[in-house]
């Protein structure tokens, strides 16, 4: 099946940059990224982050974001002082981390009977969803527990270094009335390495202590003296419900800027310097990997400064998969490709003109909608819409066509 070229065509898995001139990226910090090594590195500011799996080494695309604080300070020095010690002591930079340097902290048991652990105490308004993570290696001691303590309520999650597994999901000890919605989530970065992330609602303004705690059989046991695990980047964020890309701080608490990438369409130009876009139609394909958040995320979005007007392809409030075009604040058209799931590859491909749009997600069958506007676009925006709702994940490929391509070509322009 053959069908024009596209007017823009970037595949960022195997270019691994922008490579092409109306594209701008911006990002008003570093941002850290995993490179085809499984070496946790950190782009400068302004610069892309091409991030890839690191366990295999396979280039997952161009990571999106949005802004980000890591609260934690001296996120790698768990032997600094503002790390409060219970049972326990800390032997500095005794084993590699995830950025290939070796300051990844052990966390040893004292020979006391109790509770082991290194602590950070946390103001946090209500409302605010609140992620903690930490880079974690098995010494001795194999599983390690994260505690959220706050009052009466105490969330808490077991994660085995060894299997590389959760043991105990997020689980309330407590009255439930602080806390709500606890997940966690493991993820291995490698070379014997987990990131373990526990997440939780606050339901009011509370002092949160964060606890990374030894655990062996109990919460509360006699140490030995000299068993212990590696723990290295310790990340605290809040208004969020996902984690996001490492962060690492010092004295003060450190903010990853959004990125924001778009390409301006009309200076999309044809070799006689003609525009190549009118707006009237056209066909996007964004091939995408939907993360942790799958909900108020865009994939890709065409747009005029205002999402009044804009045609947007990306997750809605209600966890929907949504194709949509927008005209003077009202949503024309509703596109659905159903729930996605998380950590999960999507290509979709989405065919708009005025009363004639349809798409096909992952080579499915084409849904269509037939009374329908088109808005006035001329900005591409990849990854966000306006410069919010970030995906918060990697975008593979994505191709710009200016022209409505037909029906029958949408399921193979949208199989993985």
């Amino acid at each position: 099946m053959s069908y024009p070229a596209p007017i823009l065509n970037l595949d960022f898995v195997n270019a691994k940059q922008l490579a092409h001139p109306t594209v701008a990226f911006s990002r008003a910090s570093i941002g850290s990224y995993f490179d085809s090594s499984g070496i946790l590195r950190y782009a400068r500011s302004g610069v892309p982050r091409f991030d890839h799996d690191p366990l295999t080494g396979v280039c997952k695309g161009l990571l999106v974001e949005s802004s980000a604080t890591n609260l934690d300070t001296y996120s790698d020095e768990f032997d600094n002082a503002v790390w409060t010690k219970s049972l326990c002591s800390v032997a500095a930079d005794s084993s590699t981390a995830p950025d290939g340097t070796t300051s990844m902290d052990k966390i040893v048991e004292s020979t006391d009977n109790g509770f082991h652990a290194v602590s950070r105490t946390f103001t946090i308004a209500t409302g605010n969803g609140v992620v903690y993570s930490v880079f974690a290696r098995k010494g001795e001691t194999s599983v390690l527990q994260i505690n959220f303590n706050s009052g009466a309520d105490v969330i808490y999650a077991r994660f085995d270094l060894a299997a590389g597994t959760i043991l105990v999901d997020a689980t309330c000890d407590g009255s439930g009335a602080i806390f709500s919605n606890y997940k966690a989530y493991i993820k291995d970065c490698g070379n014997g390495r987990y990131r373990c992330i526990i997440y939780a609602q606050t339901n009011a303004t509370t002092s949160i202590t964060v606890y990374n705690a030894l655990y062996n059989g109990s919460s509360m046991y006699t140490g030995d003296g000299t068993s212990g695990l590696y723990l290295w980047g310790a990340n605290l964020q809040k208004w969020v419900v996902y984690p996001s890309s490492y962060g690492k701080s010092t004295t003060s608490a450190v903010v990853r800027a959004a990125d924001v990438c778009s390409v301006d369409l009309t200076k999309l130009v044809g070799p006689g310097g003609e525009a190549l876009w009118d707006g009237t139609e056209g066909t996007i394909v964004v091939d995408f990997t939907v993360g942790l958040q799958v909900s108020n995320v865009r994939a890709i979005s065409l747009h005029s400064g205002s999402s009044s007007n804009c045609i947007d392809i990306g997750i809605l409030a209600n966890g929907q998969l949504v194709c949509r075009s927008t005209v003077n604040s009202y949503a024309e058209s509703y596109l659905f490709h159903g729930v996605p799931v998380a950590n999960t590859k999507y290509k979709i491909a989405f065919a708009f003109a005025v009363n004639n749009q349809a798409s096909s997600c992952n080579g499915g069958a084409v849904v269509t909608d037939s009374s329908c506007g088109v808005p006035s676009v001329t900005t591409l925006e990849i990854g966000s819409l306006i410069s919010a709702l970030q995906l918060n994940s990697t975008i593979r490929s994505l191709q710009l066509y200016n022209r409505r391509l037909a029906d029958a070509y949408l399921p193979a322009l949208s199989t993985i």
